[in-house]
């Protein structure tokens, strides 16, 4: 399985997770590699919010996708609030915010 990482997000981030923590502290932000049944399938079709009660953030493109830019600055590498029309690309990591279980299971679809 791969490795699945809870982030920052500079002070942002610090301050979102502190905001979470009042509302029943187990919600977390987490990037995910993408299950391969998610691969090529969009957001919509997956219907990742009824199925998974979390939601996507942003797509991070990496090396070998087809959309990554090397040498470019972090945030050209992502596509932040996608919509649910927007197809999981091979080569990427999700960034979800969720509670936990319900992230550590699309963690487990590998």
């Amino acid at each position: 399985m791969a490795k699945n990482n809870v982030i920052g997000l500079g002070g942002f981030g610090s301050q979102m997770a502190e905001s979470l923590k009042d509302y029943g502290g187990d919600y977390m932000i987490m990037t995910i590699r993408p299950p391969k049944s998610f691969i090529g399938s969009s957001i919509r079709d997956l219907q990742i919010g009824a199925r998974f009660q979390c939601q996507i953030l942003c797509i991070r493109y990496l090396e070998g996708n087809e959309k990554w830019k090397p040498g470019a600055p972090g945030w050209e590498n992502l596509r932040i609030a996608p919509t649910a029309n927007d197809i999981i690309p091979d080569n990427s990591e999700l960034l979800f915010l969720g509670r936990r279980p319900d992230l550590l299971r699309i963690g487990e679809l590998g």
